[in-house]
């Protein structure tokens, strides 16, 4: 269980290191919904994405955030199915 629930911290983490390049993992506590918002507001949308996760980069934002939002619901669907086998009620 532990092992998934890293899978899908690490999933954020790479998502904001793309979204700024001045994150790094240390002050990962240090974000705030203003940071987030701040980071957003300096993105353009249809620009291509290059992250770490990617050899060749996502064509925009909306390819790059649709990849991510699959990733973590297979991470957390996962979950919820280890959840239920540890504990059936």
């Amino acid at each position: 269980m532990n092992a998934k629930l890293i899978e899908i911290h690490m999933e954020v983490v790479f998502l904001v290191q793309t979204l700024s390049k001045d994150f790094n993992q240390q002050n990962f506590e240090g974000i705030s919904r203003n940071w987030v918002f701040e980071a957003c507001s300096l993105v353009y949308p249809i620009s291509p994405v290059i992250s770490r996760e990617s050899a060749t980069g996502f064509k925009d934002w909306y390819e790059y955030l649709n990849y991510k939002a699959r990733r973590i619901k297979e991470h957390v669907n996962d979950l919820l199915i280890l959840e239920d086998i540890l504990d059936p009620k």
